[in-house]
């Protein structure tokens, strides 16, 4: 008896101190009186800091959260290590140009109000290599990768994509569309239907485009008096003759059979005489 008793007793106890338990965890959230909340961890609540957004009565324009001190510039990025300068070690630091950019032209491809009339970085076959690739990934698809607007995914909007052989946008065409700042806006900033690209491409990656750009106009307008060296000249002139490729099925030698020559009709029979009488 007496033990039935004693784990009535402990059985209680246990219940209680589960539903006091209960009661504190509820308690700690969801509160509608204006006491402050209950502190297990005061220090982490009361630490000396200055939210962001919050005023403040020390510094003069009441802000907490304060600008950069005159001057600074950003010295790394994600990843940065402790040799900034070894491209193998720390490959995510930028150069002190690109973080700077004092360059306007370069970054923005305006100087004052004006589009640039030319690329203002060095133009070499490097740069149009990386031009190249980046045309085909981000360009083609509505420009076409010849850049007449043909492109694959351009052919099914309501309105057609620009051929960026049109006058208009070539160098000496009309203005700004043909300055080279202008398409580099373009690029970076989108312009009506076409979007933005300078969350996936970088200035000088930009020009890259507008470098390659220039040289696939130049292209489309070639002819053969422009190669220079003779055996390359002759060499295009030789595959640009080759005669189309013989049907499949016909044999390599054939050649078109004139056609028969008409024959002559006969001459009518003569008609058959009378015997003699």
């Amino acid at each position: 008896m007496k033990y039935m008793t004693k784990t009535k007793t402990t059985l209680m106890l246990m219940l209680a101190l589960a539903g006091l338990s209960a009661g504190a965890m509820t308690g700690c959230r969801g509160d509608r009186e204006e006491k402050p909340p209950r502190q297990f961890f005061p220090d982490l609540d009361d630490q000396p800091k200055w939210k962001p957004q919050a005023k403040s009565q020390f510094f003069a324009d009441g802000r907490t959260m304060r600008p950069p001190v005159e001057g600074a510039v950003p010295f790394g990025r994600d990843g940065w290590a402790t040799n900034p300068t070894d491209p193998k070690v720390n490959p995510m630091v930028g150069s002190r140009a690109e973080f700077l950019k004092e360059n306007e032209g370069e970054y923005t491809g305006m100087t004052g109000p004006q589009y640039l009339p030319t690329i203002p970085v060095k133009v070499d076959a490097a740069l149009i290599r990386e031009g190249q690739k980046n045309f085909n990934i981000y360009c083609s698809a509505c420009h076409g990768y010849m850049g007449d607007g043909k492109g694959l995914v351009g052919q099914y909007f309501t309105v057609t994509p620009v051929s960026l052989h049109d006058p208009k946008y070539k160098a000496g065409g009309e203005e700004p569309l043909s300055r080279d700042g202008y398409i580099f806006t373009v690029i970076r900033n989108g312009v009506r239907s076409m979007p933005a690209y300078n969350h996936a491409l970088t200035e000088h990656e930009t020009w890259g485009v507008v470098a390659y750009l220039r040289a696939l106009q130049a292209s489309h307008e070639g002819t053969l008096a422009d190669v220079k060296d003779a055996a390359e000249r002759t060499d295009l002139e030789t595959k640009m003759n080759i005669p189309d490729p013989v049907p499949a099925g016909e044999p390599a030698d054939a050649s078109p059979t004139a056609p028969a020559a008409p024959t002559t009709p006969a001459a009518p029979a003569a008609a058959p005489t009378g015997g003699a009488k």
